[in-house]
């Protein structure tokens, strides 16, 4: 199992998903740990992780910047609708986006 991301109300209801199958994103950060992050640093692979409004714009610029460092096209995919689902939660009230770990 890889990191699933979800877009969540704050009550915790499911309203969008990237589910992480084939155990990609843990390989794409775990590549790059050796850069200075603000958040994708703090992605645990093996627990929960949380992102609120205000780290929205922040998180979204620093998955941008990981798409150079995707080898194969299912890493670009994935990163891709990661990159979709934590766009549309830009500016939405009381929404979150979180990365289950194993």
């Amino acid at each position: 199992m890889g990191l699933d991301v979800r877009r969540e109300t704050e009550k915790g209801e499911q309203e969008d998903e990237v589910l992480d199958s084939d155990n990609i994103l843990p390989g794409l950060l775990n590549r790059c740990r050796d850069r200075e992050w603000r958040l994708i640093q703090y992605i645990d692979p093996y627990g929960d992780t949380v992102f609120n409004q205000l780290q929205i714009p922040r998180l979204l610029e620093e998955l941008h910047s990981l798409m150079p460092l995707a080898e194969s096209e299912s890493e670009r995919k994935l990163l891709s609708a990661v990159l979709d689902l934590v766009g549309r939660t830009r500016n939405e009230a009381h929404t979150y986006i979180k990365f289950y770990g194993d």
